[in-house]
């Protein structure tokens, strides 16, 4: 008999379990062929006792748990976000009135079918189930629930969510203009009722914007029926609860930028674009394009 222990100094009283002495194997024997990758004093041992077999393995192991804790995941995720579209439209009037624009069937699943759940919308009545709905008017499938649990997790990662869509891992069947209402439908649902903006002594509200010319204050006013309109748009001022702002020291001096936003000329011409009375207001094709040039 052998134990499952070196004989020598290491051998520690009690921990030798006896069994049965393995069988004789031809000189050159490797059990998974990395043995003589592996210089540890005592080997070989059996498959199960090599590290180096751990360590091979470990990557693929992790990515399993990763996967079955998804597949755990994604369904609770679903459900609460069926929960949070329910309480929004209860809270909110102006999202109960959103969730009233279209009646429809929208299902998130992944593309193997295991994991999906479904949102009627029916003038303004919200129902969900977890499975597959017969017939549902749009569909948003995830290539696996790893993917979808990353993708709803909150906080929501935008540039992730426009890789998916380019990379083909989250793709949606259906009419557009209801898939884009249903997405937006359901990020809306995160910030419904949510206060924002600062009251200004002159009574308009400002808010923080990023422009493709960079950040940006927007003043707005409203009208006794809550209808706001842009005043004017500046340069973020900075404060002391804001960052600090970069240093360089050359030639004894301190030099460091003015404390306010820097923004692209488009960038400050922005509250033109919203109003000009040229800009487009639908989707347009052009009646000369010829396609052979």
């Amino acid at each position: 008999m052998e134990s499952t222990l070196n004989d020598g100094p290491h051998k520690r009283p009690g921990w030798a379990k006896p069994r049965p002495a393995r069988r004789a194997e031809p000189s050159g024997f490797n059990p998974i062929g990395i043995i003589a990758k592996c210089d540890i004093p005592g080997w070989p041992r059996e498959p199960r006792d090599m590290p180096c077999a751990d360590k091979l393995n470990a990557p693929q192991r992790d990515t399993e748990e990763a996967m079955a804790l998804a597949d755990v995941k994604l369904p609770i995720i679903l459900f609460g976000a069926a929960q949070l579209l329910k309480m929004a439209a209860r809270r909110n009037p102006d999202f109960k009135a959103r969730v009233k624009e279209h009646n429809l069937v929208a299902q998130i699943m992944t593309r193997d079918e295991e994991i999906g759940r479904w949102f009627e919308f029916n003038n303004g009545k919200i129902t969900s189930r977890a499975g597959l709905h017969e017939k549902p008017d749009i569909k948003l499938m995830f290539k696996n629930a790893e993917v979808g649990t990353s993708l709803l997790m909150p906080p929501i990662n935008w540039l992730d969510q426009i890789n998916a869509q380019k990379d083909f891992v989250l793709t949606v069947d259906g009419p557009e203009a209801l898939t884009n209402w249903f997405a937006q439908t359901l990020m809306l649902a995160q910030s419904a009722g949510l206060k924002y903006g600062t009251k200004m002594p002159d009574g308009t509200m400002r808010y923080c914007n990023m422009t493709n010319g960079g950040p940006v204050f927007v003043y707005v006013s409203h009208d006794n029926a809550g209808h706001g309109k842009i005043v004017r748009m500046t340069p973020i001022d900075l404060t002391e609860e804001d960052g600090s702002s970069w240093t360089i020291e050359a030639k004894g001096q301190k030099l460091t930028p003015p404390r306010k936003t820097t923004l692209a000329p488009h960038g400050q011409n922005a509250k033109s674009i919203v109003y000009s009375p040229d800009r487009l207001l639908y989707p347009m094709k052009r009646v000369d394009f010829d396609p052979n040039g």
